[in-house]
């Protein structure tokens, strides 16, 4: 028989077959890779949203402003892009919500 013990494949053996149960025959359902990977992300530093604002309309350097976020460089521009991004979403959702008004 293979493996460790017959235990120890009895164990696993039952826990694919519950697997497969559970999955109701869609083989799809059933993923073994990690939900995340790599570093886990930081937040936003307190007074962000004033910094950005002070550097988007060219007040604060981008030297100043990783500097004092206290960020790599490319963890500075990734953040930048987030933050971007979250402010494009938040855009959309206005313009969604008052054309529902």
């Amino acid at each position: 028989m293979g493996g460790i013990s017959p235990n120890i494949n009895n164990i696993v053996l039952e826990t694919i077959a519950d697997m497969l149960s559970a999955a109701d025959g869609n083989t799809n359902v059933i993923s073994f890779k990690p939900k995340s990977v790599g570093r886990p992300g930081i937040a936003f530093p307190d007074g962000w949203d004033e910094k950005y604002a002070q550097w988007e309309n060219g007040s604060l350097s981008s030297k100043a402003f990783m500097e004092w976020a206290g960020m790599k460089k490319a963890t500075f521009y990734n953040k930048l892009t987030e933050y971007k991004e979250l402010l494009e979403q938040e855009e959309e959702y206005k313009a969604k919500f008052q054309k529902n008004i």
